[in-house]
């Protein structure tokens, strides 16, 4: 069951959590303020995202001048979210 609920810069949830596509994470692995300030108002364990922004962060972590550095990162941010897989 999907709800949309109005949450200022994220906008869907999907069973209490908030799903964030691959800008939202893009912003809060870069530290955007106004971002981090919302997740912080969710709390870090109602944030989700789905494999497929997953795989494309990935990607472009992959694909990236820093990638190391970058997929560090990105691994940091995805083990502290829910990951939801296609069935």
């Amino acid at each position: 069951m999907l709800l949309v609920v109005k949450l200022n810069l994220m906008t869907k949830t999907y069973s209490n959590n908030v799903l964030i596509d691959t800008n939202h994470c893009s912003t809060i692995i870069l530290g955007d303020p106004n971002i981090v300030r919302r997740v912080n108002e969710v709390g870090d364990n109602n944030i989700a995202t789905c494999v497929i922004v997953q795989s494309e962060m990935t990607f472009m972590m992959e694909k990236s001048q820093r990638k190391e550095n970058n997929l560090v990162r990105l691994t940091e941010f995805l083990k502290d979210i829910r990951i939801y897989h296609i069935t």
